[in-house]
């Protein structure tokens, strides 16, 4: 596969979460305050950047 080709995949699976981030947010707002939903989703994306970077720097060793 070409770059170009992986970059248009990776493009259009970004795509796709975002709609379905999207969706997802939508409908919890309906039963919780956006102030809520906006902190669990910031403190979710921090510990999975947080962990894939421990990840690439090789703290946590090899995960077979």
């Amino acid at each position: 596969m070409t770059d170009n080709g992986r970059a248009a995949l990776f493009v259009s699976a970004s795509m796709a979460m975002f709609a379905v981030e999207d969706a997802c947010l939508k409908v919890l707002t309906r039963t919780m305050p956006v102030w809520q939903l906006l902190a669990m989703v910031g403190v979710v994306a921090g510990a999975v950047f947080w962990m894939r970077l421990a990840r690439r720097e090789g703290v946590f060793g090899q995960v077979t």
